[in-house]
Order: structure tokens, then C-alpha cells, then sequence
């Protein structure tokens, strides 16, 4: 299979490393090739797009690649707008492609042998952007994508995987006054889930300290970003090429995210009106 990988950032390079050692090991036959022009790419005549690139081009290079016939895998957040998503949705279905929205942790062992939840969880993730990326990238820029809601979206699709359909979300975006992000630093979540039960959320991208726990009744369960998890996304994902099923596909993971982006633009509407 071939291969279009978009986007040489730190995630782009981690998938780049996965999938040439899944093609060394004899797992996968792959070619995978990097371009810098949509006229060598159309040259190589690529199946598969892992779509890496600032989260703000997502869609747009999507549907370039659906256009071409490719296969999608869109790494997390789905985009930063809703704009032309309906758009690239139609051109998935009518083409028969198959696509997926890369959220890991789904992947992570430690996750999916938690068992029951219970009716209330709190989901904890607080991180500081200059650990992962520099400051000034678009990781900083709401504009772009940055901010703690949709960089630190991984809980709140996890919730969402977890405990059941997302019927609502209330809480807060704060802002701390740091010169390196223009983004909201913190996002504190109270999220309703078909059924009745609740997940709470505090998401940080400028804290002092670094941990991501999932807490519910007695337990709490350290959750730790994992090689293995990355792998066994990549493999899950290449296996499931042609399967109309496969777990969050474009049409499955747009209803989480315009959720998200509902609330999200919601509060910096708020914001600015200030």
C-alpha cells in the first residue's frame, strides 16, 4: 500500500517512524513518501493519506485527498472549524473511502481494562505546551487550533468513548496572561452523557505540573502516552481499510466535534463581546 504522509511535526515524525518499522517487520507492505507538491504526490499515486499538518489545514488537505481517492487518516482535532466539513464528508461517502480521526489513548491498554466506571468520572490532563511544542506555533494561536479545548481533546473523546454519546457540555475556558498563547489555557468541563452519567474535566496547557489520571469511585488510573498505543492505532487503522465500521470515522467523530466547536466558539464569543 502507499502511503502519503502529510506533516513532519512531532506527531507526523512519530506515525513516519510506526509505519516504516510496521513495513521492516513484514506486517504491512508499505511505500510511504513525503512530498511538498500535490504534482509529485499525484506522481506516487498514493492509496492512504496520514493527514499530519497544523490542525487549521486538516480539512482542506482532507478533502484534497479524498479527491484524489486516498484513504484518510486525520490526526485529532478534526479541524479548528466547521467550514467544508459537511463537504468532505459527501466526498468520503460517494468515493467509498475509508477514514478515521486519530484520538490514541482509545488505544492505550491501560484504558480499555479499566471496566466499569460508575456514573461519575474525572477525566485530568495538565500538560505545559513548551514540553511538546514550542511556543508560537499554532499550538498557541486559537485562530489556528491551539488552546486547551481541542489540543486536549483526547479526554473528551475518551469520555465520550467510554461512558456513552455526549448529550451536553457546560463549564469554562479560562485564559491565564502568558505572552506565548493567545489561546484559552485551561478548560474546566462538566459533560452530560445519554444515560445520565457525568464526566468532569480539567485540561491545562500552561501548568506547572505534568499528569493525566481518569478518576472514578475508589480508583485512580495514571495514564501514560505509550509507544505501544501509537502502534496499535496505526495497526487497527491499516487493517480496516474498507470497512465502512471502522471505529470514528469522519461522519462518527464530526458529531463530537461540533459539539465541541459549538461550546468552544460559544465561549470565545462571550470573550470578545467583553
Amino acid at each position: 500500500m502507499k502511503i502519503l504522509l502529510i506533516g513532519l511535526g512531532s506527531i507526523g515524525k512519530k506515525h513516519w517512524q510506526i509505519l516504516t518499522n510496521l513495513n521492516e517487520w513484514g506486517v504491512f507492505e508499505i511505500e510511504l513518501h513525503h512530498f511538498t507538491d500535490w504534482e509529485s504526490a499525484d506522481k506516487f499515486g498514493a492509496e492512504i493519506a496520514f493527514i499530519c499538518n497544523p490542525t487549521f489545514m486538516h480539512i482542506d488537505t482532507a478533502i484534497e485527498c479524498a479527491n484524489r481517492g486516498m484513504h484518510l487518516f486525520i490526526e485529532k482535532p478534526i479541524d479548528c472549524k466547521l467550514n467544508d466539513l459537511d463537504k468532505l464528508i459527501n466526498i468520503v461517502a460517494s468515493k467509498g473511502l475509508t477514514s478515521y480521526v486519530a484520538y490514541p489513548l482509545r488505544h492505550n491498554r491501560a484504558i480499555q481494562n479499566l471496566g466499569d466506571l460508575g456514573k461519575v468520572v474525572w477525566f485530568v490532563c495538565n500538560s505545559n505546551l513548551k514540553n511538546w511544542r514550542q511556543h508560537k506555533t499554532y499550538s498557541a494561536d486559537w485562530r489556528k487550533g491551539g488552546g486547551a479545548m481541542l489540543e486536549l481533546s483526547h479526554e473528551i473523546d475518551l469520555a465520550e468513548h467510554l461512558m456513552g454519546p455526549i448529550v451536553e457540555i457546560d463549564g469554562t475556558l479560562a485564559w491565564i496572561k502568558n505572552e506565548s498563547t493567545n489561546a484559552e489555557t485551561g478548560a474546566y468541563l462538566r459533560i452530560r452523557h445519554n444515560g445520565g452519567a457525568l464526566s468532569w474535566h480539567s485540561l491545562e496547557i500552561c501548568s506547572d505540573k505534568t499528569q493525566r489520571f481518569v478518576k472514578f469511585k475508589n480508583n485512580i488510573i495514571n495514564i501514560e502516552t505509550t509507544d505501544q498505543m501509537f502502534l496499535d492505532q496505526a495497526i487497527y487503522f491499516l487493517n480496516n481499510i474498507g470497512n465502512s465500521r471502522m471505529m470514528n470515522n469522519i461522519v462518527e467523530a464530526s458529531k463530537l466535534f461540533r459539539t465541541i466547536m459549538a461550546f468552544r466558539e460559544g465561549e470565545y464569543a462571550n470573550r470578545f463581546k467583553q
